[in-house]
C-alpha cells in the first residue's frame, strides 16, 4: 500500500545513512491521539494514505516528504487523527492515517524521499506546482542512494 510521510531533518538523514528505522519515531504510552491502542516501549510512526493529507503537518525547509509501498500484511486498519483545517483553520478534521512499529519498517519499503527546500503551503499544492521547491535525494530504482548531496550540519 503507498503510504506518505513527513520526517524532520535528523529523521531523514538517519533513513539515508543507516537504512535503519528502529530507532525513529516516538512511544506515545497510554496517549489517545487517533485511537491506535500503543504498546509501552515500542516506537511508533504515522503515515498517511493520500498525499494530499501530509498538509496538515508543517511543511518546513529541511524536511523531508517520503513516499513508501508497504507490504499490505504490515498495514494496520486504519485510524483517524484530528488535524486542524488547512484551508480554513476553523474546525478539526478527522485523517485516515495508519500507525506502524518502527521496528518493522524497512529500507526497501522507501519508494522516494524529497527533501524541502522552502516552506511548502497547501496553495503551493493547489495552484501551482510546487516541484521547484523540493529536491529528490532518493528515488528506489534510480541505482543510486543520493540524486544531491544533503547538507552537512557543522
Amino acid at each position: 500500500m503507498k503510504l506518505y510521510r513527513v520526517c524532520k531533518e535528523n529523521e531523514g538523514k538517519t533513513i539515508l545513512e543507516t537504512g535503519e528505522f528502529s530507532s525513529l519515531g516516538s512511544n506515545y504510552g497510554n496517549r489517545n491521539l487517533n485511537g491506535f491502542h500503543y504498546e509501552p516501549g515500542k516506537r511508533y510512526l504515522h503515515f498517511f494514505r493520500y498525499f494530499s493529507d501530509i498538509h496538515y503537518l508543517n511543511l518546513c525547509e529541511g524536511y523531508f516528504i517520503c513516499e513508501y509501498d508497504i507490504p499490505d500484511e504490515l498495514v494496520p486498519s486504519p485510524c483517524y487523527g484530528s488535524y486542524m483545517d488547512y484551508v480554513s483553520f476553523k474546525k478539526p478534521d478527522e485523517v485516515e492515517e495508519y500507525v506502524i512499529e518502527s521496528s518493522q519498517i524497512k529500507f526497501e519499503y522507501l519508494d522516494e524521499m524529497n527533501r524541502i527546500l522552502e516552506y511548502i503551503d497547501y496553495e503551493d499544492y493547489a495552484y501551482g506546482d510546487y516541484a521547484p521547491m523540493i529536491e529528490r535525494v532518493y528515488k528506489k530504482d534510480s541505482g543510486i542512494k543520493y540524486e544531491k548531496k544533503l547538507p552537512q550540519n557543522e
